[in-house]
């Protein structure tokens, strides 16, 4: 393998090693080393088993392979390698993951369901391209770049929606009869992590579950930098608060200091989280009174299989402390319905070309409990569990999906639980979301409220303290 080659990858290799230790201790430069002896220095094993395996692939592979191309996979597979959380970010999806993790993502805002083999418009989402543009529930989608749609699953054609870096978009779709095209910007639009139960027609999102006994829904979809104060926005506004349903499930996370603002409106004392890096360096996060939700004001937290890292340390903060009970969704993978278990956070590193998002430390709960498992069962275990069979779940969906656009019903998009007039859904939400109906149950008996919390303190009391895990195996 040419010298340059080994140089390339070795060098993308060191410079990962190079941002994780620069970042963290600092070091005094290395002396510069004399270049006659340069030769007699010992080969490392590791960089020579690198230009082993490229010399390879580029003697003998069926295709021409760049060497940029090789360097990224290598740097991509020892970062991916190392746990399910860690990553490797590549320069063309850098752009992408920074606005996620900014609050933003750049499309032209349409949903999709196929339907009867086509692919069919729901709704555009408030204030996008596609709502400027003027589409409509019901509009099919014939192509998108000149490429047919029909046959690719939906995945792939939000792919070609929304990828890519910005431009514009050429859509060919049919109104009724009529063909029609479009040119649609690809627009950077902000999440909404903090959304309720459906919109109204004017776009509006309704938080109320019942307005005579003050319940409040409010859904997290993910944690970003605003979530927490949006969050509290919506419970200001509320009138006559007196009990609230949080819907954490699906929630993959996000910003550790998001998820720690949202449990501070809830707990006026106590240690929210602690983090632990591989040195045993702690950090610890405290809950403070100001601004914090009255403690009369009774909590409910819906979680399932796919509440994950943040999320987690939201709920789990809340329920440790006796402030929340949570209720989990059971499936047939998932009996005990637990929450994800991923109870480690990551940090950001950049390189010359992408990022590495890698675990740098582990999150205990009150201190000593950890929900990552670590080979056993992990996750946090729901004060009550609810099985909702899974042709609910996907009618659930569907109207979540209705809810959140701006949804004009048609005869052909109009799921079997649409109410029939009027623009209530709660109803039919309540009608398919078994753990939500349960949720409100127990907000409205205190005593079975209580009953919850007296549980959960006893499961608290006989969990064993964990120590962080502060050291591994090289060859785990």
């Amino acid at each position: 393998m040419p010298k340059r080659n080994l140089v390339l990858i070795a060098a993308i290799v060191a410079a990962a090693a190079c941002v994780m230790v620069f970042t963290h201790n600092h070091p005094k430069p290395a002396e510069p080393k004399n270049p006659d002896n340069a030769q007699e220095q010992p080969a490392d094993p590791a960089q020579e088993q690198l230009a082993q395996a490229a010399r390879i692939i580029r003697q003998n592979y069926l295709y021409p392979v760049k060497d940029d191309k090789l360097a990224r996979d290598a740097v991509g597979g020892m970062v991916n390698g190392l746990d399910e959380f860690s990553r490797y970010v590549p320069p063309e999806k850098l752009a992408e993951f920074n606005s996620r993790m900014n609050g933003s993502y750049r499309g032209v805002g349409l949903k999709l369901e196929i339907i009867a083999g086509k692919v069919v418009v729901i709704g555009p989402m408030l204030g996008s391209s596609a709502d400027r543009a003027g589409f409509r529930t019901g509009d099919k989608i014939l192509s998108i770049d000149k490429r047919e749609v029909r046959l690719l699953p939906l995945p792939r054609i939000y792919e070609l929606l929304d990828g890519g870096a910005g431009g514009s978009i050429h859509i060919v779709f049919q109104r009724g009869s009529d063909r029609r095209e479009r040119d649609l910007p690809r627009t950077e639009m902000e999440l909404e992590t903090v959304v309720g139960l459906f919109r109204t027609g004017q776009g509006k999102w309704v938080y109320t579950l019942d307005a005579k006994e003050g319940i409040a829904y409010v859904r997290l979809r993910e944690f970003c930098p605003k979530t927490a104060e949006q969050l509290e926005q919506v419970l200001r506004d509320f009138r006559n608060l007196r009990a609230v349903v949080l819907d954490l499930r699906g929630n993959p996370g996000g910003g550790l200091p998001s998820a720690v603002s949202g449990a501070n409106l809830f707990l006026r004392e106590g240690l929210i989280v602690k983090s632990v890096d591989r040195a045993g360096r702690e950090e610890l996060y405290l809950s403070r009174p100001e601004k914090t939700f009255s403690d009369a004001v009774p909590l409910a937290i819906l979680v399932n299989g796919q509440t994950a890292s943040a999320a987690e340390i939201m709920a789990g903060s809340l329920w440790v402390h006796a402030r929340a009970v949570l209720v989990g969704t059971r499936t047939p993978d998932n009996v005990d319905a637990r929450t994800r278990g991923k109870g480690c956070v990551q940090t950001l590193f950049p390189l010359a070309q992408g990022l590495i998002s890698l675990t740098t430390s582990e999150y205990l709960l009150k201190g000593d409990i950890s929900i990552s498992g670590r080979g056993k069962i992990g996750g946090l275990a729901p004060d009550l569990a609810v099985e909702t069979p899974r042709d609910r779940e996907d009618e659930l969906d569907a109207l979540r999906l209705r809810g959140e656009v701006l949804f004009q019903p048609t005869p052909e998009t109009m799921p079997a639980t649409w109410p029939d007039g009027g623009e209530d859904l709660t109803p039919s939400f309540l009608s398919l979301d078994e753990p939500l109906t349960a949720a409100i149950k127990i907000l409205r008996d205190p005593l079975k409220y209580k009953a919850l919390l007296k549980k959960a303190a006893h499961a608290r009391a006989t969990m064993p303290a964990t120590a962080p895990a502060t050291s591994r195996a090289d060859d785990e």
